[in-house]
């Protein structure tokens, strides 16, 4: 996992990020999801499998939410309010789900394409810069096969500070609290 490495490049450049977590990640990661929590950034589900929750009945969906709540509960005390669904597939069975749960969905607008095969460093941060707008979250992942994440990380930040913006955690962005 590059988590690590990201949490050293935003702490060396002062931004505070919001990280999407499986539960199953929490669980085998502890120590990264810890430290991400304890330097302030925001630690949030994203289910705890993966699965897209538009394919599973409305009780898998639950489970799948607990279960990531309860697992973030053991590992950071704190529950999650704010779930990225997978793949960014919603509907409004899970948007019912939940509802129920008292959580809210949080998808992202601009895909940083930093997950597509082959991709430049140059062509993440050009897609990221080119399109930004005030308010937009921008996506981007953590897992260990991209290096081109760590590469383009300090040139986007550089360059949103550079127009002017404030990078801040989602809960800041919508003013609300994170964690239930």
């Amino acid at each position: 996992m590059m988590t690590p490495q990201i949490l050293d490049l935003l702490k060396r450049f002062s931004v505070k990020a919001s990280f999407f977590f499986t539960g199953q990640n929490v669980s085998t990661y502890q120590d990264i999801a810890i430290r991400a929590f304890q330097e302030g950034h925001s630690i949030l589900s994203h289910s705890y499998s993966h699965p897209d929750l538009t394919k599973e009945t409305p009780e898998n969906v639950k489970r799948e939410l607990l279960m990531t709540e309860d697992m973030f509960s053991t590992v950071i005390g704190r529950r999650p309010a704010v779930v990225r669904p997978p793949y960014g597939a919603i509907n409004e069975e899970v948007l019912s789900v939940l509802k129920e749960l008292k959580s809210i969905a949080a998808l992202w607008s601009i895909d940083s394409l930093d997950w597509a095969p082959n991709i430049s460093v140059d062509n993440i941060v050009r897609n990221v810069l080119n399109n930004v707008r005030p308010g937009d979250i921008v996506l981007m992942h953590s897992y260990s096969s991209l290096n081109v994440v760590l590469e383009a990380l300090p040139s986007i930040i550089l360059g949103l500070k550079s127009k002017g913006y404030k990078l801040v955690d989602i809960g800041e962005l919508l003013n609300m609290q994170v964690y239930k």
